[in-house]
């Protein structure tokens, strides 16, 4: 999981708010992070984001970073936008999608407080409203998990990145 960069104050509307400077250089940084922990036994497939213009920024410079920083197979992966990773969904709810649509070997890219709440659902199993800050995600923090149960509770945090 991944929250979005550094974006600008608002603007005419939250949906539109873009990345500032700091927040596509944080973005591209995150690139080698995310490229070291994926390999040819653990391919990314896919990387989601919410359909906010922050979240497919970072999705972007995310991409982009890979082919730079030599993981160009990995700059490859198509990037996809979903409603399901809109602030206002719960963890339970991204869950149930993430295992009704199958994801696997992802990167989700989305907005506080979901990115925090989500990590502890699926490392903790604790859906409630102040579980997440045990995980705190500041812009383009990223938290890689791996699990072996697709089951709340059953994901292990490999690292927490915060640029």
């Amino acid at each position: 999981s991944m929250r979005h960069g550094h974006a600008e104050n608002y603007v005419t509307s939250d949906r539109e708010r873009s990345l500032t400077e700091m927040g596509v250089f944080a973005s591209g940084q995150g690139a080698a992070v995310v490229g070291r922990f994926f390999d040819r036994d653990f391919p990314l497939a896919r990387v989601y984001h919410s359909p906010f213009e922050r979240t497919t920024q970072t999705a972007s410079v995310l991409l982009a970073g890979f082919s730079e920083q030599g993981w160009a197979p990995l700059g490859r992966v198509a990037a996809k936008p979903s409603d399901e990773l809109l602030g206002e969904q719960s963890p339970k709810e991204v869950f149930a999608w993430l295992v009704a649509d199958q994801v696997d070997n992802a990167l989700l890219i989305s907005h506080q407080p979901l990115v925090s709440r989500l990590l502890a659902y699926l490392i903790d199993a604790d859906s409630s409203s102040s579980a997440g800050a045990r995980y705190p995600m500041a812009p383009a923090s990223i938290a890689l998990l791996e699990y072996e149960t697709l089951a709340s509770g059953c994901f292990e945090l490999i690292t927490l990145h915060h640029v």
